[in-house]
């Protein structure tokens, strides 16, 4: 059995691996609990786990691990005697400390998963288990923890063999595709019209070619949590087998994050083969350069709709240059929204704060210039300006100095704290900030910028109202409010619709400001 809870998207590797166990001869399914319990479908946890002999539970994303651990010591409450594996980026860079500190966990699968888990289950089926035989595997033998050689990474051909499309692995995949649907998780995508209610998320490859500063799934991280030193690129015929299998399983949209070689070949080869194949449906690109025109061109003739993702991060080209892969200019980014705009797409772009070398007078200048590309490209264009999630692994997380940033946690310990320690007001991505200016300070800038978010999505008369009345002082007036909210109010647990209630309801009437 393989486990995701914690987030609303799951690791696409999962329906993958499930379907590699059954077939070979494993019983194996994947439970989506984030999304049962979104869809209020209540779980007989010892009745289904009674014939699981092995219990995998993502972590591939840090928030993912205090429900991970919560889930394995609910199982062993229980009485459930099986062997319980984690495994992810988080889980594979943290996982000799895991298992010494979490008796309710056997092992930790390290890297990539597709060759241990069918070798791990084998091995649980015999009388005479020798686990030391399979590869990855971070174990506890006889209150010893034992790490495995370190041997496997997945190669072109092994991940090709996989299939990702797989969705029929995924109990109550109706759940599964409400709560993990692109419209669902970026905030309703409203200005698009196409159908994003049933999303599936592609697997393109395994690696990336660039180490940019915030992200755990970068080039260094790669071959810390998985040894991998080159990326793997999946072949465009069998991706397209994937989405065949998804539109048949009910996917209405298909979603790409993995560009490593920003307008080579590899996805145009990819909109052919969907081409030839006659499969038409809307898809979401997370660019990691610019799409060049061609690129657009093809993506507006092949599929029935499209929403471009990029991700300047700040407004500040000579910070861009030094936190990302593949930066480029303003005016460059300005030329490819019009572009996208003109063949009828939709562009989402997404600002993060707090920028490592930023500075809070630049995240002034990134609100500033993101208000600017709302007012010239807002006709087809989202803005959204998120939190950066302290990324193990990642350069920051790494060596947060070297990027003018304190950061709160490091070892699987500080990740278990501070979770536990959620921040109502900005969640619980966000465990960096600058190392200049005072906590307080930066909380405040980082309300502002949420409770502005809110406002742009929620109230969007109100935000133009407030713009032609205060001009620029419209920062001032967001960060005082947001330090008025700090000062003031226990906020409990707010989502977006929390702030947006609170600009209905209270500040703007508390405070004086325009309607």
């Amino acid at each position: 059995m393989l486990v995701h809870d914690g987030m609303a998207i799951m690791a696409a590797g999962l329906p993958a691996l499930a379907a590699h166990l059954q077939a070979a001869g494993h019983p194996a399914r994947v439970w989506n609990l984030a999304a049962e319990r979104s869809a209020g479908i209540r779980r007989d946890l010892a009745r289904d786990l009674k014939p699981v002999r092995l219990l995998g539970i993502s972590v591939h994303w840090f928030y993912q691990l205090p429900p991970a651990l919560a889930l394995a010591r609910r199982a062993r409450s229980i009485g459930y005697d099986g062997f319980i594996v984690l495994g992810g980026f988080t889980a594979s860079l943290m996982a000799r400390e895991l298992v010494e500190r979490h008796a309710e966990i056997d092992g930790v699968v390290r890297g990539d998963a597709e060759t241990l888990l069918p070798a791990l289950a084998h091995q649980l089926s015999l009388s005479r288990r020798r686990l030391v035989r399979v590869p990855n595997l971070v174990w506890r033998s006889r209150g010893q923890v034992r790490s495995n050689a370190f041997s496997y990474v997945g190669r072109e051909a092994q991940i090709d063999a996989l299939d990702f499309g797989r969705l029929d692995t995924i109990d109550h995949l109706d759940a599964h595709f409400a709560s993990s649907s692109w419209r669902a998780i970026t905030d309703g995508s409203p200005g698009a019209s196409m159908d994003l209610s049933r999303t599936f998320y592609l697997c393109g490859g395994r690696g990336c070619s660039v180490a940019c500063t915030t992200c755990g799934g970068g080039r260094l991280a790669h071959r810390a949590h998985s040894r991998r030193r080159r990326v793997a690129f999946r072949s465009p015929a069998r991706i397209a087998d994937d989405v065949q299998d998804a539109v048949r399983l009910g996917a209405t949209s298909i979603h790409a994050c993995f560009d490593p070689v920003p307008n080579g070949p590899h996805w145009h080869a990819f909109m052919d083969e969907v081409e030839s194949r006659g499969i038409r449906l809307p898809m979401i690109f997370e660019s990691f350069g610019l799409p060049d025109g061609r690129f657009l061109e093809r993506f507006a003739e092949v599929f029935s709709g499209g929403i471009v993702v990029i991700s300047p991060e700040t407004a500040d080209e000579s910070v861009r240059s030094r936190i990302r892969g593949f930066p480029f200019t303003n005016a460059d980014l300005e030329q490819r929204l019009a572009l996208i705009g003109s063949l009828g797409l939709r562009a989402q772009v997404f600002l993060g704060y707090f920028a490592p070398l930023e500075g809070l007078a630049g995240l002034h200048r990134s609100r500033r210039w993101a208000r600017d590309l709302l007012r010239r490209h807002g006709e087809y264009m989202e803005l959204m300006h998120y939190p950066y999630s302290t990324d193990p692994g990642s350069p920051l997380a790494r060596r947060p100095s070297t990027f003018g940033m304190r950061c709160s946690v490091r070892t699987a310990a500080d990740y278990e704290r501070e979770l536990e320690l959620q921040d109502p007001w900005l969640g619980n991505l966000l465990r960096h900030s600058p190392d200049t200016g005072t906590t307080d300070d930066w909380r405040a800038a980082g309300l502002g910028v949420e409770l502005e978010q809110a406002c742009l999505r929620h109230e969007p008369g109100m935000h133009s109202v407030l713009e032609k009345t205060l001009g620029r002082k419209i920062d001032v007036f967001f960060l005082g409010l947001a330090r008025r909210l700090l000062a003031q109010r226990d906020p409990g647990t707010l989502d977006r619709n929390g702030l947006a209630d609170i600009l209905r309801h209270e500040a703007l009437k508390d405070m004086g400001a325009p309607r």
